[in-house]
């Protein structure tokens, strides 16, 4: 019911994505990484491997109310900043959109889909792009990165990585801005399993300076595990006077979230 409410807002994707997946419910799964046609681009992908690639190539879209958000706030020349970009889905929604004078700046720590990223870029031919395989955090630390691609998700208690583990690179964002080339972020896109307060911990500076828009994937179970919890992340951000608007889900269940009587993971747009 939250989504179709929510779905509301944006009537013409939500008819489009809809009548996507009803076309599509017989398509047949192919398991290979090819080029996915989306948004008048492309995305290299597996579809029978990957969940991304699979929605992609059945209909179109990812997350389709988020993409419609996202869509609707990028504007020419801005500069983007991804955090979490996996294989470049919304960093290749935000290139196309911020013209020759704009810039995306993509982190993506995992190998794997660093290198589809990579692709994805080239296959597309953008080139105002910049590409970091560090992940972000309010320290420069490594971190142990369980099973990535399943979990994805930093343990900052785990001391040893096991066998479907890995260990990043986290860097403080504030601290690495200038060397970028980032004089100034217009909007910061984060889906980072738990660790987003974390993250924009390290960002204080750029959010004072700067105040971007937000789209935040916001994971409230895995944020106590970072020893932190929603009603934190928001007010922090209201030291910055951003107010709060939640994409996938309504209202009244975003404050139930933060008085943790639900904790669905959800979409978060801050302006």
């Amino acid at each position: 019911m939250m989504k179709l409410i929510s779905a509301l807002n944006y009537p013409i994707t939500t008819f489009l994505y809809i009548a996507k997946q009803i076309k599509s419910k017989n398509k047949k799964i192919i398991n290979k990484e090819i080029p996915i046609r989306f948004d008048g681009q492309y995305i290299l992908g597996n579809p029978q491997k990957s969940l991304i690639a699979r929605q992609i190539y059945k209909t179109g879209i990812w997350e389709f109310l988020s993409t419609a958000k996202f869509k609707r706030i990028i504007k020419k020349g801005m500069c983007v900043v991804d955090v979490g970009a996996a294989t470049g889905y919304y960093s290749l929604l935000a290139l196309k959109r911020v013209g020759n004078k704009g810039k995306v700046v993509s982190f993506e720590p995992i190998p794997s889909e660093f290198e589809l990223l990579s692709k994805n870029i080239k296959i597309n031919e953008y080139k105002n792009n910049i590409l970091s395989t560090n992940g972000l955090f309010n320290e420069q630390k490594e971190f142990i990165l369980e099973n990535p691609l399943v979990k994805s998700r930093i343990n900052i208690n785990k001391k040893e990585a096991l066998s479907n583990d890995m260990v990043i690179k986290c860097r403080v964002f504030d601290e690495i801005k200038e060397t970028l080339g980032i004089s100034k972020v217009d909007l910061l896109k984060m889906d980072i399993e738990g660790a987003e307060f974390s993250a924009l911990l390290g960002m204080e500076k750029t959010l004072k300076k700067d105040k971007p828009l937000l789209m935040i994937e916001v994971h409230p179970e895995q944020l106590i595990q970072f020893g932190y919890s929603l009603q934190e992340l928001i007010d922090f951000l209201g030291k910055f006077n951003y107010k709060f608007y939640p994409i996938d889900i309504s209202k009244k269940d975003f404050f139930k979230t933060i008085y943790k009587t639900r904790n669905d993971v959800f979409h978060l747009f801050c302006k």
